[in-house]
């Protein structure tokens, strides 16, 4: 009975120090673009993940997502170190809003295929839960502002006028 209850359960075991599966989701929102002491929220980011990598036992996989105008999967179960921080150097930041849902969508299909698997969200925004994601916040605690409700006209002095909401 408890090796059919076993069975049934598929349980995951960690071993300490041994090989995992590593997903990266990274944001590459506008907001990632916002520079403090001459380094952006991107740039924090991306040095994070490195540092992860690095850390990593060998034999680990490493997974890339990055959530910017588009979500786009960069890499998949790379097991090369180097190759991983080469790729990761490719990542550039966007200059529109994120498709983080979809982004998260991703990295939990990794997840279901690999429970064990070590899920990372690297992103400027606070979440308070967020099931199966360790939150990497790059902010530094600085405070997100967003536009909205952006309109424009044009003067009679070819000015461009914008006004807008921001929050």
């Amino acid at each position: 009975v408890v090796l059919v209850s076993l069975t049934i359960a598929h349980p995951v075991f960690s071993i300490p120090n041994g090989a995992s599966e590593y997903t990266f989701v990274l944001d590459s929102s506008a907001s990632m673009n916002t520079e403090r002491d001459g380094e952006t929220r991107f740039q924090r980011g991306v040095l994070e993940i490195e540092k992860l990598i690095n850390e990593a036992s060998e034999g680990s996989t490493f997974t890339l997502v990055q959530a910017g105008s588009t979500t786009s999967v960069l890499y998949e179960k790379i097991s090369d170190k180097d190759m991983a921080l080469e790729l990761l150097s490719n990542a550039k930041p966007s200059h529109s809003i994120s498709q983080e849902i979809d982004a998260i969508g991703i990295a939990q299909g990794y997840f279901d295929e690999n429970p064990g698997a070590k899920t990372y969200f690297v992103t400027d925004t606070s979440y308070e839960s967020v099931d199966n994601l360790s939150v990497i916040n790059t902010a530094q605690g600085e405070v997100n502002y967003a536009l909205s409700q952006v309109e424009h006209s044009f003067g009679s002095s070819g000015y461009l006028s914008v006004s807008g909401k921001v929050s």
